[in-house]
């Protein structure tokens, strides 16, 4: 293999070694910074769509927290670019992510970027906790989908009923699909939970 540009034919040197960086456009149509993250391969754009897919990915708490700071950084940009949005997150069967994770982390940044349609949160270690921390959220009408099923933490159907006060109360459910105009109920999946 070649070692240094003297090794390689003239034709494939074009332009100088001082302007290819030039040629890089960090910023014309990118979200991301110069400074790559490791959570940007889980996140793709399409439309007016962030998804973040996580399923499996063995996270937890403080990986929760280095999540949400850098998805914030990055809705920023986003929001700046685009204006309008839409997230679906996917953090399903990360058994370490706690009751601890989803409150102190996750709720408070869908308090900041209430617009995500899909959340799934399924076979995670969550229960009541989640779900009380959620409700406020859940109520105000963002989430099409809400996925939490064959949760590791204990369900009591004292918090379910809560939360289902809570939806009902604020009566933003159902909610009116953006494309064919026609109501729509909260899909909410809470199966397998041994709910007592």
């Amino acid at each position: 293999l070649p070692i240094s540009k003297a090794d390689w034919p003239q034709e494939f040197w074009n332009a100088s070694e001082d302007t290819w960086q030039s040629d890089w456009n960090w910023d014309d149509n990118s979200l991301w910074t110069e400074e790559a993250s490791e959570w940007d391969e889980y996140i793709s754009v399409k439309d007016s769509t962030v998804r973040v897919e996580l399923s499996g990915a063995e996270l937890g708490d403080a990986d929760l927290k280095a999540l949400v700071k850098h998805l914030d950084s990055f809705m920023k940009r986003f929001s700046e670019k685009h204006g309008q949005y839409i997230l679906n997150i996917d953090l399903s069967c990360n058994s370490y992510i706690t009751d601890s994770g989803v409150a102190a982390h996750l709720v408070s940044f869908l308090q900041k970027w209430p617009i995500c349609h899909r959340l799934k949160l399924y076979k995670n270690a969550i229960g009541d906790q989640s779900l009380k921390a959620l409700a406020s959220w859940v109520s105000d009408g963002h989430v099409h989908e809400l996925h939490l099923s064959d949760l590791f933490g204990k369900v009591t159907s004292d918090t379910v009923l809560n939360l289902l006060k809570e939806i009902h109360k604020k009566q933003h459910y159902p909610y009116v699909n953006g494309v064919s105009k026609t109501k729509c109920p909260l899909w909410l999946r809470l199966e397998h939970n041994g709910i007592t």
